[in-house]
């Protein structure tokens, strides 16, 4: 909870420095100061939720040794992963929902605590792309979550809860900017891979710092698979951020832009978790050939380091997700979000019915 308020709050703050309308202009309906604080802090808690409980499942069921004696030796391990993944996919399903609420408050400029904004949440869920996509995600992930505790029961359970769990982030990955760029097909998968990736990353080293304790010593082949599969997502974040921003800036001289000056700080974000990563690796896991008291402070001490830039990250994604592209550049100006009208309208094709 306390690193979703860091990441909504953070994201407030970059979306007020950088985007040039943050109030609603003259004339619009305003949903209130609970919806712009609650909007971002639940984005971040979906994706603080959703990291956490691919990175449990993921370490549960591709790092950890699949032999049947490791197994069995790790059999504390995966149930403990496995619990804790159930109960963050319940707390994912549920900011799900939440966002559902103040996506629909934004939208239609209807205060949260307003009884008018329930009525306009059933045609808000049915009629627009963040609605349905949210409302998908969540019953997948509720399901994510019972089979989390089932799993527990059934050997090999893990790799289906695994890729349930990532087929949760496609809906969300067809949602926002990419909704409207051009490049549709080509925008949505770059998001999608951008997503899968920044997860396993991200819940993939949460997850081995909780379950440290029961790794005993299957330690240094856990380390050093995660170590290979963060260099991988590093290179697939890299890569799907760095063309996604091109197809929707197109020029340099759009960087100066209050978009382009967001995808310049998580650059230097990224550049900066790469770095972390290799002293990581290089402290630890090659000079650290025993899992001693001080190896594990140590891990934890950098481990904790990295989770904070992760979260400014993630947080940088939600400001990112609802800072306007560049107008001067939309190749779709009937379905851009260049100013408040249009994300209030155009960009959901949604009907909005001013508050009394």
């Amino acid at each position: 909870m306390i690193g979703s308020v860091l990441i909504g709050s953070a994201a407030l703050a970059v979306l007020t420095v950088t985007d040039p309308q943050p109030s609603p202009a003259t004339g619009l309906p305003d949903p209130g100061v609970v919806t712009r604080w609650g909007l971002p802090v639940a984005q971040g808690m979906r994706d603080l939720s959703a990291a956490l409980t691919i990175g449990l499942v993921f370490v549960v069921a591709v790092l950890l040794p699949q032999d049947s004696r490791a197994r069995s030796r790790l059999s504390g391990a995966r149930a403990q992963g496995l619990g804790a993944a159930g109960l963050c996919a319940g707390l994912w399903a549920f900011a799900s929902a939440v966002v559902v609420v103040f996506s629909c408050s934004d939208v239609a400029g209807v205060p949260v605590v307003s009884p008018a904004l329930w009525s306009e949440l059933p045609a808000f869920v049915k009629d627009t792309d963040v609605g349905q996509a949210n409302m998908i995600c969540t019953v997948l992930v509720g399901v994510v979550a019972v089979g989390c505790l089932a799993a527990r029961r059934f050997e090999g359970a893990e790799v289906a809860i695994l890729l349930l769990s990532l087929a949760a982030l496609w809906p969300l990955s067809s949602t926002g900017h990419v909704s409207t760029d051009d490049n549709h097909q080509q925008a949505v998968l770059l998001l999608f891979v951008h997503l899968v990736a920044v997860t396993i990353w991200i819940g993939g080293l949460a997850a081995l710092a909780f379950l440290q304790g029961e790794v005993g010593r299957y330690r240094d082949a856990v380390l050093r698979r995660y170590s290979v599969t963060a260099a991988c997502c590093l290179t697939a974040v890299a890569v799907s951020g760095v063309v996604g921003a091109w197809l929707r800036l197109g020029t340099w001289s759009e960087l100066g832009s209050p978009y382009g000056v967001v995808i310049l700080i998580k650059v230097g974000v990224l550049l900066a978790l790469g770095a972390i990563g290799y002293l990581h690796r290089r402290r630890l896991v090659d000079k650290s050939p025993t899992w001693t008291e001080h190896a594990r402070r140590r891990f934890a001490a950098l481990a904790g380091g990295e989770l904070l830039i992760m979260c400014l990250a993630m947080a940088l994604g939600v400001a990112l997700g609802r800072t306007p592209p560049p107008p001067s550049l939309d190749r779709n100006a009937s379905s851009a979000t260049p100013d408040a009208s249009d994300r209030h309208c155009a960009a959901l094709d949604y009907e909005v019915h001013p508050s009394a």
